[in-house]
């Protein structure tokens, strides 16, 4: 039997706006020590739960919206991680008021939830969906006051989230980095560079407008 452990009220602006959301024991667990954990980085907010534990009703009524073309993409019913039956290890999340993620708090999400077993598949999917994480439901124990320096590595160097050129109307790419929340612009050559030399797929910032972009505070020097 799954334990439920609540992981706030909804702030999400529609039916779920008050509505207290659970998620399993120790996903609930993981995700509470990453919003504990982002609200502490440069340019991040405190960050809500907009929906976590979904019932089967409530499946079915997105599910019939989307394949009538009337609503967003929704799983095949009863797949979803947010099932309450099977998983509820997904949550969707939104800043303070629901609002949508800034993009230096997907770049902390997509830097520092890995090693709270937090990862954002909502970045794979098609469209695309900023705000979906799913967390494991190994056994975790809350850890209070957490910081960012004690779940990084010496070696790791994957600080640097991709701002691309195209999504931003600007001819360069920008990198975004998670340490202090600001942004700076890279030639082709230098983004190759450090393509080549980072551990794994470079993460990448997407969906985000021109007003989300001149939001960013650049670096010093920066374009």
């Amino acid at each position: 039997m799954t334990t439920w452990k609540s992981v706030g009220l909804s702030r999400y602006r529609g039916e779920t706006n008050g509505v207290e959301q659970f998620m399993s024991e120790h996903a609930a667990n993981r995700i509470l020590d990453l919003i504990e954990l982002v609200a502490t980085l440069p340019g991040c907010r405190r960050l809500t739960v907009n929906e976590g534990r979904r019932t089967r009703a409530r499946q079915k009524v997105l599910r019939t919206s989307y394949e009538n073309g009337t609503g967003p993409l929704a799983a095949v019913l009863y797949t979803s991680r947010h099932d309450e039956v099977r998983h509820g290890n997904a949550a969707d999340l939104g800043g303070p008021n629901g609002e949508a993620l800034n993009a230096a708090e997907i770049a902390a999400i997509v830097k520092y939830g890995p090693a709270l077993g937090v990862h954002f598949t909502g970045l794979t999917f098609v469209p695309r969906e900023p705000w979906h994480v799913e967390a494991d439901e190994t056994p975790f124990t809350r850890q209070y006051g957490l910081t960012a320096a004690a779940i990084t590595s010496e070696e790791d160097d994957m600080r640097f989230t991709l701002i691309a050129g195209k999504s931003t109307g600007w001819k360069y790419a920008y990198l975004l980095d998670a340490e202090d929340g600001k942004r700076r612009a890279v030639s082709q050559l230098e983004l190759a560079i450090f393509r080549s030399r980072s551990v794994g797929k470079l993460p990448e910032v997407g969906d985000i407008n021109q007003v989300q972009f001149d939001a960013i505070p650049k670096k010093d020097g920066s374009l």
